[in-house]
């Protein structure tokens, strides 16, 4: 315990910039969680889709989605997803996941979800990246 109190008082601005992160990771999760969905792992994902109907929402852009995307997704560009809303307005009861790149955008698009009705919306966390990983299947447009 006495070399962690020395190694701090001798660096104390790598201290100090290592705290300032880790209150910022706080904060930005908890400020997703507030606003936007819950993050889920692909497993979770598949579980939604398999045995609530879930709605896969892939907000990557057109190019990307032909390249591959999860079967029976709907491709709703994160710029164009307000004004392609109306399309789900009918399944506003199922759960409703957003899928990204690398999970970056999840938030954004989950943010504009709720703030448009949707109850149960989720982000895959790692976005398209994890379900590649995870050798699951892609469907090529």
């Amino acid at each position: 315990m006495h070399e962690i109190t020395t190694f701090l008082m001798n660096h104390e601005l790598l201290a100090a910039g290592f705290l300032i992160v880790l209150i910022a990771l706080i904060v930005n999760e908890i400020h997703g969680r507030a606003t936007g969905g819950a993050k889920c792992s692909v497993h979770a994902i598949a579980t939604l889709m398999n045995t609530h109907e879930g709605n896969v929402v892939d907000i990557r852009s057109l190019d990307d989605y032909k390249a591959g995307h999860i079967a029976g997704s709907f491709n709703m560009p994160l710029r164009e997803l307000e004004t392609k809303l109306q399309k789900l307005d009918a399944k506003k009861d199922k759960p409703v996941i957003v899928v990204d790149s690398v999970g970056q955008q999840g938030h954004s698009a989950t943010t504009i979800l709720r703030k448009n009705g949707f109850k149960n919306v989720y982000f895959l966390g790692g976005g398209m990246a994890s379900w590649k990983q995870e050798h699951l299947p892609l469907v090529k447009a």
